[in-house]
C-alpha cells in the first residue's frame, strides 16, 4: 500500500490515528515540564537526544503506539534483528513527535493534541510506513557559481538557486529538506565567498543512505563538468542530506568540505544554453570512463580524482601535489623514465594556443614540477625561493602580493591539468582515437611529425567545438583576486 492509496479512516488505521494523536498531547505535557517545548521560533526542529532524553517521553502513549505500529506493520516492524530492512516502531515514533513539535511552532498554534500540525504529522506517519520508499535530497552550497540572470536554472537534473544571504540559502534548504538546517546544531559554517549557490537533486528508493549517496556523486560530477568546461573555481563548502518530509527515516545531516579559501577566484555564471555542451561533455566523459571489472584504479581515473581534491585540499602545496599527480595520470602513460620530459613535451605540444605558446607551458610545468620535487621529496624551501618560482610563471601578475602569487601559480597549474584532461578524453573516445585512453603507445613518435601535432591539436578542438564549447580548450581567462567585485 502506497502513500497515494492510504486511506483516511479505517483498515486498523484509525486506532494508530487515535493512538498518534494520544501521544502528541503526552508528549507535549512531558517536555512542557522540562521547559522544552515551546521551543525558540529559531529552532523548531527538536531531535531526541539532542535537545531532550527520550525517557522524557517515556509515558504509556508511547508504548501503546509502538504496539499498534508493530501489528499494523510487521514486514517492517517484525522482521528479525539484522535482517535487510529492519526498522523500528520506536524510531517512528520519536520521528512522529519531533514532526509535530516542528509543525505546532511553525504554525504559531498550541502545543494540543488537536493542533493542525499534529493531524498533518499523523498523517504523514501513516503515509511514509505505507510506502517502502522515500523522496531523498541532497542539497550542497558552493562557491563561485551562480547564473546568468540571478534566477534559478536547471541542469542535467541539478536545480541551481544564487543563494546570496544565509537567511535564503536556510530556506532553500528547507524547501527540499524540512529542518535541514538543523543537521549544523546551531553552528552554520558560513563561507567568506561570493557567490554562492545551492545546488540540489532529489530522488527515490528504499534504502535511503544509497539514493542519498548516489545523489552526492551526481553533484560531484556536476561540478567536474563545469570545472572541466570553464575552468571554475567553484568549491564545496557543506552539503545536507535528508528526506523530504519531516516524519522520516533518513533525518537532516551534514558534511562540511575542507575548503581551501583560494585567493583567486573565476566564476561561473550558467543558463539553460549550457545544457548541450554539460551534456556533450557527459557523453564523452562516460565513453572513456568504462574500466575492466577486475581494475581497482587506471591512471586517468587517477587523475580525474586528484583533479577534484586539489579544489579540497588545505594548502597550496597540497594542492600542488594533486594537480602534478593528476597531470602524470593524464599525460605521463605507463613508462617510468623521463616522465617529467614526457609532461612538458606532450603538454606544449597538444596545449599550444595562440596566447599560450608551447614555450610558456614546457616553462612553467618545469618550474612547477621543481618546486613539486622539494615538497614531496623533503626538501627545503624558503620564501624567497617560492617567490622566485611565483613570478617565474608565465600567468602570474607581476605585481601580485606574495600569497595572491601562489594562488595563482596553483591556478595555472589547475588549468594545465583542466586542458590535458579535455584533451584525452577527446582524443581516447570513438570515433577520433588517435590517443587510446589506455595506451600511449608510440605517441611520442607521432608527436615528433609536424603534421602529426596539428593533426591532434585540430582533433581535440573540434570535437569541444562540435558540443558547443569550443573555447574550453584555450588558457581560461584571467582569474580575479579574491576581495575583488568581479574578475575580468
Amino acid at each position: 500500500m502506497t502513500a497515494a492509496t492510504l486511506p483516511p479512516e479505517g483498515d486498523g488505521f484509525a486506532e494508530i490515528r487515535s493512538a498518534a494523536r494520544a501521544l502528541a498531547g503526552a508528549a507535549f505535557s512531558a517536555l512542557q515540564e522540562y521547559h522544552v517545548v515551546p521551543p525558540s521560533r529559531y529552532r523548531p526542529y527538536l531531535q531526541v537526544g539532542r535537545d531532550y532524553e527520550g525517557g522524557d517521553v517515556n509515558v504509556p502513549e508511547f508504548a501503546r503506539l509502538c504496539e499498534l505500529l508493530d501489528a499494523t506493520f510487521p514486514g517492517r516492524f517484525g522482521l528479525p534483528l539484522g535482517a535487510s530492512g529492519r526498522d523500528f516502531a520506536n524510531h517512528w515514533a520519536y520521528g512522529f513527535i519531533e514532526a509535530c513539535i516542528a509543525r505546532c511552532s511553525r504554525n504559531g498554534e498550541p502545543f494540543e493534541a488537536t493542533a493542525t500540525g499534529v493531524e498533518e504529522s499523523v498523517t504523514e506517519l501513516l503515509a511514509a510506513l505505507g510506502s517502502s520508499d522515500a523522496v531523498v535530497a541532497v542539497c550542497r552550497l558552493v562557491s563561485h557559481v551562480t547564473t546568468c540572470d540571478g534566477a534559478p536554472v536547471d541542469l542535467l537534473g541539478v536545480h541551481i538557486v544564487p543563494a546570496e544571504f544565509r537567511g535564503g540559502i536556510f530556506e532553500e534548504i528547507a524547501r527540499h529538506i524540512p529542518g535541514g538546517y538543523s543537521a549544523f546544531n546551531g553552528d552554520d559554517p558560513w563561507p567568506m565567498a561570493q557567490p554562492l549557490s545551492i545546488l540540489t537533486v532529489e530522488d527515490r528508493g528504499v534504502d535511503r543512505y544509497q539514493v542519498a549517496s548516489a545523489l552526492n556523486a551526481r553533484i560531484g560530477r556536476f561540478l567536474r563538468l563545469i570545472r572541466l568546461l570553464y575552468a571554475s573555481t567553484c568549491q564545496s563548502f557543506y552539503e545536507v542530506r535528508g528526506e523530504t518530509t519531516l516524519v522520516r527515516r533518513l533525518k537532516p545531516y551534514s558534511t562540511v568540505f575542507n575548503g581551501s579559501h583560494a585567493l583567486v577566484q573565476r566564476t561561473v555564471r550558467l543558463s539553460s544554453a549550457d545544457e548541450p555542451a554539460l551534456v556533450g561533455l557527459s557523453q564523452l566523459l562516460d565513453a572513456v570512463s568504462r574500466q575492466p571489472a577486475d581494475m581497482l584504479v587506471t591512471s586517468f581515473g587517477m587523475a580525474l580524482a586528484k583533479f577534484a581534491e586539489s579544489f579540497q585540499s588545505g594548502g597550496w602545496d597540497e594542492q600542488i601535489v594533486d594537480l602534478t599527480t593528476a597531470l602524470e595520470g593524464a599525460l605521463s602513460g605507463s613508462s617510468t623514465t623521463d616522465i617529467i620530459l614526457r609532461l612538458k613535451t606532450r603538454a606544449a605540444a597538444l596545449l599550444a594556443e595562440t596566447d599560450d605558446p608551447a614555450e610558456a607551458i614546457f616553462n612553467d610545468i618545469k618550474h612547477l614540477y621543481d618546486l613539486r620535487s622539494k615538497l614531496v621529496h623533503g626538501g627545503s624551501l624558503r620564501g624567497k625561493d617560492l617567490r622566485k618560482r611565483n613570478y617565474a610563471i608565465s600567468t602570474v601578475p607581476h605585481d601580485a602580493p606574495a600569497g595572491t602569487a601562489t594562488a595563482y601559480m596553483v591556478d595555472r597549474l589547475r588549468d594545465l591539468v583542466r586542458r590535458a584532461l579535455l584533451m584525452r578524453i577527446c582524443l581516447g573516445g570513438e570515433p577520433v582515437t588517435p590517443w587510446p585512453i589506455d595506451n600511449d603507445e608510440d605517441v611520442d613518435a607521432k608527436l615528433a611529425d609536424d603534421a602529426t601535432r596539428v593533426e591532434w591539436r585540430k582533433a581535440w578542438r573540434e570535437r569541444l567545438a562540435s558540443i558547443g564549447a569550443p573555447d574550453a580548450a584555450g588558457r581560461a581567462r584571467d582569474a580575479g583576486e579574491f576581495y575583488s567585485p568581479e574578475e575580468s
